[in-house]
């Protein structure tokens, strides 16, 4: 996928109802998902030894964009959004943030490393037979090539060699890559606080500069510019990048502390990263309470004494208070009635206008995301099946899968909803992929769909006919 957007998909320009509401053009990528692998251990052997809840995920969400993650029960929507935000550590695959790799998996290094010396010492066997065979026909006086005894076993060390060379190259390459990724995990916090640190010196570096005789006069001068700077340098030297990832969990009752007040944990993040300062820590959590529609008395309750919307506003305050640049609301408003579900989406859009953030949204009610998102993703039994723009998706699904969740959402037309068909998804029956296998494809401009060269030919055909499926209407 692109890092930027130079262009509309060519179907927008002929329609206006699938004109994204997100400008992509020459949109800055704020996140990116490469080849993620997410699989646990279940304690059987062969095929029962993991759980692949993600395999193989790879997306792009831009700067500024609300991006929807949708799917059933199980299909890893959440498990996709806990490893980005290194809750779980990748089995394989890179998270990128801003530019830096956050997270890295292994697994598929390890593999390569594994199955390398495997196929070599099936080489070296191989190897090893037919150099006996040709030698025992050297010393029966016939050689089909003429090579005398000595020839044959230089010619076959010669060729041992070269296959361990080859081997010892892949397996010191994969090493490498290993090696690299548990450096980004490791120190990417870390080498993060050091440029920003830099930046902090940069600023300040013409005062810092001013000196006599050997004395600095920074802090003589200017005493507040001075307090300035050292709050900014102490700042920098917690930074983390992972700060500007907040998360927004889907049970508020469950993912905060029923024994702490509601000061304690919206401040919690503060505190973590080395703020001190009482005064300052009351005040953000007041302007925080303020910000998500709470009253600032409510800051020495504890959450058991508010409702389901309530504790879902004081889990959305944890998150801004650390002043993120990407949120990743984990079905935050399935645990909570229809009209308070209301509220929360009309809350986290003024806030994504108000702090220009960037959402990545994970849910199951279909009708929240095309109003809520710009772009959405399908998945289904840890694989992305589809990712396009909101309005295109609706109107031009492609995949069964998309057409079959489609199909399951209520209409508020009695009579329609009678009559309307719904779709039913099997896979065996959908797909064959026993020969051709499945990938990723686009389809058209910023339309993927994971598909095989014949499928990819009959969505090709079905756009260039005006397909439309009703569903955006």
């Amino acid at each position: 996928m692109a890092t930027t957007r130079k262009k509309a998909t060519s179907a927008a320009k002929k329609d206006k109802d699938l004109q994204p509401a997100f400008d992509y053009d020459n949109a800055e990528v704020i996140l990116s998902v490469r080849h993620l692998k997410q699989y646990f251990k279940l304690g059987g052997t062969g095929a029962f030894k993991y759980n692949k809840a993600v395999h193989d995920v790879s997306f792009d969400v831009y700067r500024g964009e609300v991006f929807g993650l949708v799917g059933e029960s199980g299909c890893g929507k959440t498990t996709t959004g806990r490893s980005i935000i290194r809750l779980y550590r990748p089995t394989s695959g890179d998270v990128i943030f801003k530019g830096v790799r956050i997270g890295a998996g292994t697994r598929w290094n390890e593999k390569e490393i594994k199955f390398t010396l495997i196929r070599l010492r099936e080489k070296l066997k191989e190897l090893a037979d037919q150099e006996k065979l040709e030698l025992d026909e050297a010393t029966s006086a016939y050689s089909p090539e003429g090579m005398t005894v000595e020839q044959i076993k230089d010619k076959y060390a010669k060729l041992r060699y070269e296959e361990n060379q080859k081997a010892e190259n892949i397996v010191k390459e994969q090493r490498k890559q290993i090696a690299s990724a548990q450096y980004d995990m490791k120190n990417c916090d870390r080498d993060y606080a050091r440029a920003a640190m830099a930046k902090v010196e940069e600023q300040y570096s013409e005062l810092l500069l001013r000196t006599d005789n050997g004395k600095n006069l920074f802090q003589e001068e200017d005493k507040t510019l001075f307090e300035q700077y050292k709050e900014d340098m102490r700042k920098a030297r917690h930074a983390k990048i992972t700060m500007g990832m907040q998360m927004i969990f889907q049970d508020p009752m469950a993912s905060i502390n029923p024994r702490m007040t509601v000061r304690s944990i919206i401040a919690e993040g503060l505190r973590i990263n080395g703020v001190r300062d009482k005064a300052y820590i009351d005040k953000r959590v007041k302007e925080m309470l303020e910000l998500v529609g709470l009253l600032p008395e409510h800051a020495d309750r504890y959450p058991h004494e508010f409702s389901g919307g309530q504790r879902q506003r004081i889990g959305i305050a944890r998150a801004l208070i650390m002043n993120p640049e990407l949120i990743i609301a984990d079905e935050p408003i399935s645990a909570l009635d229809v009209s308070i579900q209301a509220q929360i989406i009309n809350l986290l859009n003024d806030l994504r206008a108000k702090f220009g953030l960037t959402i990545l949204f994970i849910a199951h009610n279909l009708s929240v995301v095309k109003y809520f998102c710009d772009r959405i993703a399908v998945m289904y039994f840890g694989n992305l099946v589809e990712l396009a723009t909101s309005d295109v998706l609706f109107k031009q699904p492609l995949h069964p899968y998309t057409r079959s969740l489609l199909s399951a959402v209520p209409h508020c037309d009695p009579d329609t909803e009678k009559s309307r068909t719904r779709i039913k998804y099997d896979p065996r029956s959908a797909h064959d992929y026993s020969v051709d296998k499945p990938r990723l494809v686009e389809i058209e401009k910023g339309h993927f769909v994971r598909c095989n060269a014949k499928e990819e030919a009959e969505y090709r055909a079905l756009l260039e006919a005006g397909y439309d499926s009703g569903y955006g209407k």
